[in-house]
């Protein structure tokens, strides 16, 4: 019993100096090098600056209060409202401030690292690779006593230091900015006004951006020229806003820029307001023949508060694709040889009415009958109209599809169709497979036969020949008779 007494005595005084420890715990000093976490969301990749605007004060032995910092640009002790609020610190002071602060006056801050007791304006700055628009943010750490988070803090207190989070508003750019090319345009004839469209999305801009900037640029690198006269529309959230960009050509690049009132006027529009939509067309040129028509479009966005610190987005390109059967087919005669000189027109209805080129063979282009920048989704006819001297015109006419087409950022392969029929009255298909973009083909899969006048075939019959000898030697008979008679008479 006895060394139970002794065991419940010394828990009796463990508990007992615990007690005493707890007390001398809570009472320990507020002191200038008090600090908390603090972690900011939504902000990868990203370089962070703390500007400290309050300050805390401290006299003998506790705390006694806020104080405006010098980069505040206020002086004095900081009051608060009747709701606890700081007085002053409000979004306009906000606005303000981070127009006028630089880089040099901040403190560089990693995410869920510690600052000392006061308030702190935190400003976001994408690294590369980030295409995101920050706003400032306040972040506060305090010392709070049963609840009370301002007023005097000592020794004796029973206090506790703590922090507000923060979560950094922000408006993503990447994504946003897009280019496409009208989808029955993609494969298009040279000559042939194919639409751009270009979308993006004004960032939600807060009065801490000076003069903001949202530029967009259009680059045609090949084969397309801009084709103005068909009129250019600009809107923003489904509104002409025409008068509020500055549109200007230069060479081959369209500058579209936005004013900077206008974009400020948008900060607290919708994501729908602020969506920017812009149309134009160009047409294509013989150069996307041998390779694709490609046109780009880059962004040129504000990216930090104050004025400047610009950036400017990755290209974004679309392409246009115009196609071509350049010796699928090839001319010869009737052994086999290569024939130059016959004439080829090329029609894009069955009635063979719309002509929308003509092509000669050539000795120096070894018999090919070529056509080129044509439009993948027609449907093409191929007659020969002139043959060579001495040749008859072979009357076949040639069907022409484009299929299987495989797109590949420029470049393509696809396969050309030709269907005909024969002599004997049987369709006939071939089939060039995997024809690639801008090349010609190095085997006709099949070849147009023209015949020489003298080697026409046999109708059957006997024909008028033997009839114009027949008469011919008649009359021959008839006059040899007629000069011999009048001999006899003259005796």
């Amino acid at each position: 019993m006895n060394k139970f007494k002794k065991f419940f005595a010394v828990l009796l005084s463990l508990a007992m100096v615990l007690g005493m420890s707890v007390t001398s715990f809570a009472a320990a000093q507020p002191k200038p090098e008090d600090s908390k976490e603090v972690t900011i969301e939504n902000v990868d990749n990203t370089t962070l600056k703390a500007y400290q605007i309050i300050d805390a004060k401290y006299a003998g032995a506790g705390f006694v209060g806020y104080e405006w910092t010098t980069l505040s640009g206020k002086s004095g002790d900081v009051a608060f409202d009747k709701d606890g609020d700081v007085e002053g610190l409000n979004s306009a002071f906000i606005t303000d401030l981070a127009k006028t602060v630089t880089e040099t006056d901040g403190v560089e801050f990693t995410n869920g690292n510690k600052l000392e007791v006061g308030t702190w304006m935190i400003i976001a700055t994408p690294n590369d690779g980030n295409e995101t628009v920050y706003n400032p943010m306040i972040v506060s750490v305090y010392y709070d006593v049963n609840g009370i988070q301002a007023g005097n803090v000592s020794a004796s207190d029973n206090w506790t230091i703590k922090s507000t989070d923060a979560y950094a508003k922000s408006s993503d750019i990447t994504g946003t900015v897009d280019k496409e090319v009208k989808e029955e345009d993609k494969d298009a004839a040279v000559g042939s006004d194919v639409q751009f469209t270009l979308t993006g999305t004004i960032p939600s801009y807060s009065a801490e951006y000076v003069n903001p900037v949202y530029t967009l640029k259009d680059t045609i690198v090949k084969g397309l020229e801009y084709n103005t006269a068909k009129g250019i529309t600009i809107t923003v959230g489904g509104k002409d806003a025409a008068a509020n960009c500055d549109a200007t050509q230069n060479g081959n690049t369209y500058t579209f820029a936005f004013d900077s009132a206008f974009i400020s006027s948008l900060a607290a529009e919708s994501e729908a307001d602020r969506a920017v939509v812009i149309t134009y067309y160009a047409t294509v040129t013989e150069e996307a023949i041998t390779a694709a028509g490609e046109n780009n479009v880059t962004l040129e966005y504000s990216r930090e508060p104050g004025e400047g610190g610009t950036a400017e987005t990755a290209p974004k390109t679309e392409y246009t694709y115009t196609f071509g059967f350049d010796g699928v087919l090839n001319k010869v005669d009737g052994d086999g040889n290569i024939l130059a000189g016959a004439t080829f027109t090329l029609y894009d209805d069955e009635e063979l009415t719309n002509a929308v080129g003509t092509y000669t063979t050539t000795d120096s282009n070894n018999d090919k009958i070529v056509f080129n920048g044509l439009d993948a989704d027609k449907t093409y006819y191929l007659k020969e109209t002139a043959a060579p001297a001495g040749y008859t015109i072979n009357e076949t006419v040639y069907t022409v599809t484009f299929e299987n087409i495989k797109y590949n950022k420029g470049t393509a392969t696809y396969d050309v169709k030709v269907t005909y029929t024969d002599a004997e009255g049987t369709v006939v298909t071939k089939n060039a497979a995997d024809v690639t973009y801008g090349q010609s083909v190095e085997s006709p899969v099949d070849s147009v036969v023209n015949l020489t006048i003298g080697s026409l075939p046999s109708t059957g019959g006997i024909g008028t020949t033997i009839f114009t000898i027949g008469g011919c030697a008649i009359m021959i008979i008839a006059a040899g008779l007629f000069f011999a008679s009048r001999r006899r008479s003259v005796k």
